[in-house]
């Protein structure tokens, strides 16, 4: 259901009030209206209007949400409207309890609201955050950011700049801000959104480029359900879905708070200049320089069908066994289900193992000890070196016998907490564990263009190829670690599996041809229409004023659990730098950030071509009984055919695909459906008109493009949007002198 910002007197219940007014009464004009009230914030479009309870202690919890999908004009966040939802509608639907609470949004949607793209207000987050975010007990927001702020829409301007908030949040009822988004929690501007802080007990956020990453939010609202500290819930989300080189960041007001969760309430902290930080990184890219020659420009084609039955659970068995659940009458396992398709093993200590059914994609995960403030350890006790945790690692695996033969070791990555006092050169860290990471590499027979015969190493990215161990570095300092409960004992979590393949190895291959990089993935790349669409993650930063590709490599393409991928896809991963010039908001310094944006390397695997080719007046002012008419472009036509660069003269979604067109008021996760087919022509009515400045209602009209002839959820569809500006009518009643 579409949720729109009115003022009170036309939300809901008012509607159907003002459908009887006309009725009643004869008069009628238009005019401009008053701005929108901002003083109380609309609730969810099911439930009415409420004051926010400021409960949190009561058990009962709200939740504010926003996504910004379209701050570069063409939905250039694709995934942002179904990440904020799925977190929305999480937390707020969720069935698992601990006692019967903590209740999210009353059960009913009181208290509790989501809003995306033109109705995201700064005027939330600033002026009027204490009706607004201040009001609620988390938010979630997803959009394009900087280590100075991130990106609303208007009333007021169009970004939220640390320097706007200073001791503004927390000091009604806000206690978590999640934010997907760019760079915001960046080292350089670590200090000044702590001093946004006035009682608000953290800030979670990244510390480089971000990616918007399907699925995301509804990951993070699930762990959160599962009772996992909030920090604990943001690292896990951010090892399990996003792409390697990724580095989470979160800011505390107090230590205490790493231990928070929705089950574990705690008590506020005045804020005293002094706070708490932690950071790891989400894995590391598989280093590879391998070029299309080498493979004879082609990709070799690995399937990777679903597990069968019994191999579930033979897989399921041996990782149980592999981290000492014991399964079974006699065992210490206390709970195992599966909820979406995951396998969900827990046992007396609150360990917890979760495996994809699917893929066999596995996180070991104890509370006790996986992200563990071990500061006061650490200063008592010698640590482990970098080695010392390869060495653990390599033999934790090995004789668990959970190393893939195609893995390799890339790195050993620090997870750092620190703790800092006025300017952030003040900050004290140390190193809390140790991620050893490995990366996965196919092996394949080509012939490369010189007509060679030769074996290759494809390296895979992706989040859904990588292994990762964490060690605890306070364990007993023994590089040559033999004894194996000793290795045990170091190992505190884990994740990894990988999609089995069958290999091509001594075989003749399927393959698909690739793309020529100079002529074609470069134009798509430069295209900021169509990278979005071709990519399997980019860098979210569109509104460049330049990107420059500094390197590019062919690899492999391995989505995270829970996505539909019956082969590695083939892909260019470019690492290449975006600058703005003119920076944000009133930051004059250039924002720049360096990243990896990885293409198809065939349009069987792009996204369709999502394009509105002729478009309504969009400089018009559009009334109630106005129509609005527009085309989408033909995405069964080459991309030559449709007017871009000549080399480009394939179709998105390849030969094969078959494509549908809807279209939405609003967004498609949230709006109302207007339209079937590649034409609109829909009439305005008086339940469409949204938030109103300056006597004007924007309205957002969402094309989607659906691709129905592949199974992939990641790739089978895409989206574009324009605004146009609508005037509301204001009806008064008939006057009489009587």
């Amino acid at each position: 259901m579409q949720h729109f910002r009115t003022k009170p007197w036309l939300s809901m219940f008012g509607m159907l009030s003002l459908a009887l007014v006309l009725a009643v009464f004869s008069f009628s004009l238009s005019a401009a209206p008053a701005l929108a009230d901002e003083t109380t914030p609309e609730p969810d479009a099911d439930a009415s209007a409420t004051e926010a309870t400021s409960a949190w202690n009561s058990g009962e919890h709200e939740v504010a949400a926003y996504y910004m999908a379209d701050y570069g004009g063409s939905g250039d966040l694709p995934n942002s409207q179904s990440n904020v939802t799925g977190f929305y509608n999480t937390l707020r639907y969720h069935s698992y309890t601990w006692l019967g609470f903590p209740r999210w949004c009353n059960f009913s949607g009181h208290d509790c609201y989501i809003y995306g793209n033109s109705a995201v207000w700064e005027d939330d987050f600033v002026d009027n955050n204490n009706s607004y975010i201040d009001q609620n007990d988390i938010f979630f927001y997803e959009g394009h950011g900087w280590p100075g702020g991130f990106t609303v829409r208007a009333p007021d301007d169009e970004y939220v700049q640390h320097g706007e908030v200073q001791g503004d949040w927390g000091d009604v009822d806000l206690e978590w801000g999640f934010l997907l988004s760019c760079s915001v929690i960046a080292d350089s501007s670590r200090g000044s959104w702590h001093g946004a802080m006035d009682r608000m007990h953290g800030i979670a956020g990244f510390r480089n480029t971000a990616y918007d990453v399907n699925g995301f939010g509804s990951k993070l609202a699930t762990y959160i359900v599962f009772g996992y500290t909030y920090k604990d819930a943001w690292f896990k989300t951010c090892d399990t879905k996003q792409p390697s080189g990724v580095q989470a960041q979160i800011i505390v007001e107090d230590s205490k708070f790493w231990n928070e969760s929705a089950y574990n309430q705690l008590s506020d902290v005045s804020h005293d200049g002094t706070y708490w930080y932690w950071w790891k990184s989400c894995g590391a890219e598989a280093p590879s320089s391998l070029t299309p020659a080498q493979l004879g420009d082609v990709f070799p084609i690995f399937q990777t069908p679903p597990l069968s039955a019994s191999e579930q659970v033979t897989v399921e068995n041996n990782l149980a066994a592999a981290f000492a659940f014991g399964l079974g009458r006699d065992g210490n396992a206390i709970s195992t289900e599966i909820i979406t398709g995951t396998k969900l093993i827990t046992d007396t200590q609150g360990r917890q193992l979760e495996i994809d059914a699917d893929t066999g994609l596995f996180y070991y995960y104890d509370p006790a000890r996986t992200f563990t403030d071990t500061t006061e350890s650490l200063q008592a006790q010698a640590i482990l070196t970098p080695a010392d945790a390869k060495d653990i690692a390599d033999a934790f695996l090995r004789e668990k016998g959970i190393l893939p033969t195609d893995a390799v070791f890339n790195t050993v990555d620090d997870v750092v907490i620190g703790s800092a006092g006025g300017a952030d050169a003040a900050a004290v860290e140390a190193v809390t564990g140790y991620q050893v990471i490995y990366n996965r590499y196919l092996t394949a027979d080509v012939v490369n263009a010189a007509g060679v015969a030769q074996t290759v190493q494809i390296a895979v990215d992706g989040p859904g190829s990588k292994i990762k161990v964490y060690v605890d570095p306070t364990a007993a300092n023994n590089p040559q670690v033999a004894n194996a409960n000793q290795v045990d004992a170091a190992v505190v979590g884990a994740m990894g599996g990988w999609r089995p393949t069958q290999a091509p190895v001594g075989r003749a291959v399927d393959t698909v041809p690739l793309l020529d990089y100079q002529t074609q993935i470069l134009k798509l790349f430069e295209s900021n229409d169509l990278e979005p669409l071709a990519s399997y993650e980019s860098v979210p930063f569109t509104g460049a004023d330049a990107k420059t590709a500094i390197s590019y490599t062919v690899t492999g393409w391995e989505e995270s659990s829970g996505e539909d991928q019956n082969m590695i896809y083939p892909s260019f991963r470019i690492s290449a730098v975006y600058t703005d010039t003119d920076g944000a908001g009133t930051v004059q310094d250039p924002v720049v950030f360096t990243g990896s944006t990885w293409i198809a390397g065939n349009p069987q695997f792009m996204r369709p071509l999502a394009k509105v080719a002729t478009l309504p007046d969009l400089d018009k002012r559009y009334v109630l009984g106005d129509t609005i008419a527009a085309t989408a472009a033909d995405a069964s036509k080459t991309l030559a055919e449709l007017g871009y660069d000549a080399a480009l003269n394939f179709v998105m979604g390849g030969p094969n695909a078959l494509f549908s067109y809807e279209w939405y008021l609003g967004d498609v996760e949230t709006g109302t459906k207007i339209g079937d087919g590649a034409t609109l022509d829909y009439q305005l009515a008086i339940s469409d008109f949204g938030p109103v400045k300056d006597g004007v209602a924007p309205l957002i009209i969402t094309l989607k493009v659906t691709n129905t002839a592949t199974d992939s959820t990641s790739l089978n569809h895409s989206i574009s949007s324009f605004k146009i500006n609508a005037v509301p009518s204001v009806y008064l009643p008939g006057l009489s002198s009587e």
